[in-house]
């Protein structure tokens, strides 16, 4: 079929007993010239390409089109479709086209590379992982199956399916096979450059791995993936022409999941020294407000609280502040991340157990729901979270009656938010029922106590162990204060608690009844 650009085209479509060439006694042209806004190739390169192939179809053209096609039968909507290359769907009683999309999947794989980065800063995780489906297929089409480019795709698809959807098992799908793809042997290298960008993947696509394993508590499997990323990061920077900033940014990666590694089995000393090697390697090359070292700080604090009672608590809060205030410098205002590393700091000040650092902790718990407040809502669960934290606070320091209050107001908002009938307000009655305990109110006590139980059952079950442990103490306290605690009994209850009844009587012992 000729191109139409350039040239005046007459196009009849025959309808149901009509001629190829007549339409009810009609012809329909199709202008040559596209609309800025209608055109489906938006490029010079794209037109170009449209002129080769011949398939362009512009909006007169479909008008006619679908025109002719109110009346036409299947039959010569096949006749249309083959001669002027359009595919064509069934919408109601309306046949509608579907351009046939003719770009090269060199252009679609970069436009997909392109979204992704925008999706990702826009926090559409969803819509990003499709996109990486896509680069995966294309680079496939691209490249070839056995293609380092090919392998890269699927590393970065396994990357997103960890970092943007939490899904492990898919990551370690995705990694594996790209893991095989660089493995199964690589094409003759064209350029020292080619060499670093297949270093670069194989190690993203270990690392990759070995965050998966750690996730999924296969410690041995990460920990061989996790040194061999750290050995192909070796000899990557060995090269001349890889940039060092990427070199960098790659090995803190590795640094930090085999950190996380070392806290899960338990080997701290090795955790810190890797956390440690993260936060020198990001300060040589950037500087000490860095937005990375909010993390890596915080996970040195972590580590350092999770020796136990040999805890240097003081050491924890130094690297907990660091933290906050590289946050607070570089977020102004009420920002989410500061409110995170100021609860994770007040945490550290509340484990201290000192009159100072108890109310350096109120101070910081309050700047939080402040921010919380605002930016999630008095309802949201973080800012009652929050609110709890301060809660327990007022009861470490016997401040009863403030922590009562403040309790009260949080189970109202929890009401609202979650509804009558819900574990976040059985746990605040039983918390409010303990405070009341504490103060000698038993009465007050044995009453929330009752509340909490209540909704336990209703939503958990009698057989569960939080609904069994809330009424174990609430006999307990009962039982010790001469009250009945025992809740009224269902009608199901009173006939599990029923004797046995069998309609078999027995015969009697006395001959004479």
């Amino acid at each position: 079929m000729s191109s139409l650009r350039g040239q005046q085209e007459f196009v009849n479509i025959p309808t149901e007993g009509s001629s190829l060439g007549e339409v009810n006694g009609n012809s329909y042209s199709a202008s040559p010239d596209f609309e800025d806004d209608e055109s489906p190739f938006p490029d010079t390169e794209d037109s170009n390409r449209n002129e080769d192939n011949g398939s362009s179809m512009n909006a007169d053209k479909i008008a006619s089109i679908r025109a002719a096609l109110r009346d036409a039968s299947d039959e010569h909507i096949e006749q249309i479709r083959h001669r002027f290359d359009v595919s064509f769907r069934w919408e109601g009683d309306r046949v509608q086209n579907e351009y046939v999309d003719m770009t090269p999947p060199e252009l679609l794989l970069k436009e997909a590379r392109h979204k992704i980065k925008t999706l990702v800063d826009e926090k559409k995780n969803d819509k990003a992982v499709h996109e990486l489906i896509r680069c995966t297929a294309l680079a496939q089409l691209v490249y070839g199956v056995n293609h380092w480019r090919h392998a890269e795709a699927s590393s970065n698809l396994a990357q997103g399916y960890l970092e943007l959807k939490g899904y492990t098992k898919q990551a370690q799908h995705h990694a594996e096979i790209a893991r095989q793809i660089m493995l199964g042997g690589i094409s003759k290298l064209e350029s020292d450059d080619e060499k670093g960008n297949i270093l670069r993947v194989l190690a993203t696509t270990y690392c990759t791995l070995g965050r998966a394993l750690t996730a999924m508590k296969k410690y041995s499997e990460a920990e061989r993936s996790l040194l061999k990323a750290e050995k192909v990061c070796d000899e990557r920077s060995k090269l001349s022409t890889v940039d060092i900033l990427d070199c960098a940014d790659l090995d803190v990666k590795v640094a930090v999941a085999l950190g996380k590694l070392c806290q899960q089995q338990k080997n701290l000393s090795l955790a810190a020294k890797c956390f440690e090697k993260a936060n020198e390697i990001i300060q040589k090359n950037h500087d000490d407000s860095s937005p990375r070292l909010i993390a890596i700080h915080q996970d040195l604090g972590k580590t350092e609280q999770l020796r136990g009672e040999s805890c240097d608590n003081e050491k924890a809060i130094k690297h907990f502040l660091q933290a906050h205030n590289i946050a607070s410098n570089l977020y102004a205002g009420h920002s989410i991340q500061c409110a995170k590393t100021g609860h994770a700091l007040a945490l550290a000040y509340i484990a201290l157990s000192t009159p100072e650092s108890e109310a350096s902790a109120e101070s910081y718990l309050n700047e939080c729901v402040r921010t919380y407040r605002v930016v999630r809502g008095p309802s949201h669960k973080d800012t009652l979270d929050i609110e709890d934290e301060i809660c327990r606070l007022y009861v470490r320091t016997e401040r009863h009656e403030e922590a009562v209050s403040l309790l009260n107001d949080i189970i109202e908002l929890k009401k609202e938010s979650s509804g009558d009938v819900s574990l976040p307000v059985a746990e605040s009655y039983k918390f409010l029922a303990m405070i009341r305990l504490s103060q000698g109110n038993i009465d007050k006590s044995v009453n929330h106590l009752r509340k909490c139980v209540k909704i336990q059952e209703m939503i958990l079950g009698y057989g569960h162990k939080k609904t069994k442990a809330s009424q174990e103490t609430l006999d307990m306290i009962t039982q010790s204060s001469g009250k009945t605690g025992k809740l009224t009994s269902s009608s199901a209850d009173q006939l599990k608690s029923r004797p046995m009844f069998t309609s078999i009587v027995g015969r009697s012992k006395n001959p004479n009844n």
